[in-house]
């Protein structure tokens, strides 16, 4: 049974229909709810002596509505958690439906698409991107919890960090391969999502922080041949981030 529910939660009345149907679930599995909002920098910008900002009242009000939605789950005796983020939906929530049915992938290809996000998290990707933008332009009054989701948003910033973005994509892809080989996957049967993706893309997802399908799917090749199957991670291992 289900572990974790992830709820995508604004409360509108769609939100919390939702909401009612994931505790009503949870209550059944023992599950933990967790809500997650998301603002688009993007389109809710204001400039302020010529710089961008978000208005920390809308942050504030989606908090709230978090937080209730929270408290309403742990009032009829669910385990529920919140989280707002900063960014583009479509960058954020990585694994959506709309996602899973467009590529439909198969368990040895989900494994490596979560080892990939995974590695994002363990290699600290987001904090040196973070880090590279501001050594180079970012507005100094853009606060840190709104600046990597809005910043990477911007063309002309994504082009100054596109090499960093780049090389972590390939970090990612190695790791996560390495991931989907600790527990059993057949490296050769993962990469077949990236036929799937040439198929549907094209040029690939976010094509330019991604090299093609093609190029990521023939140096995951190059990379099998150095590693067996679940010889790849190993518990106290530290992984090799590359920087």
């Amino acid at each position: 049974m289900y572990q974790n529910i992830l709820v995508a939660f604004d409360g509108s009345p769609d939100g919390r229909e939702a909401l009612v149907q994931a505790g009503n679930l949870a209550s059944v599995c023992g599950a933990t709810v967790h809500l997650l909002a998301i603002i688009d920098p993007s389109e809710n910008m204001l400039i302020v002596e010529a710089m961008p900002s978000i208005p920390d009242n809308q942050a504030f009000v989606i908090q709230s509505v978090l937080d209730e939605g929270v408290k309403r789950l742990r009032g009829a005796g669910c385990s529920a958690t919140n989280e707002l983020k900063f960014g583009k939906p479509a960058d954020q929530i990585v694994l959506s439906a709309a996602f899973l049915e467009r590529y439909q992938p198969d368990d040895a290809q989900l494994a490596f698409i979560i080892g990939h996000e995974i590695a994002h998290v363990l290699c600290q990707h987001e904090r040196i991107r973070l880090s590279a933008v501001w050594r180079r332009n970012a507005p100094q009054q853009l606060l840190a919890q709104y600046a990597m989701e809005y910043l990477d948003t911007e063309p002309m910033v994504r082009a100054q960090i596109a090499s960093i973005a780049s090389s972590q994509e390939r970090t990612a892809d190695r790791i996560g391969m390495e991931f989907a080989a600790a527990i059993g996957v057949d490296p050769l049967e993962a990469v077949r999502f990236f036929d799937t993706s040439i198929a549907k893309d094209g040029g690939g997802i976010m094509p330019d922080m991604h090299d093609s399908p093609a190029e990521r799917k023939t140096k995951l090749l190059q990379d099998v041949t150095t590693y067996p199957p679940l010889l790849a991670m190993r518990r106290g291992r530290q992984l090799n981030c590359g920087h």
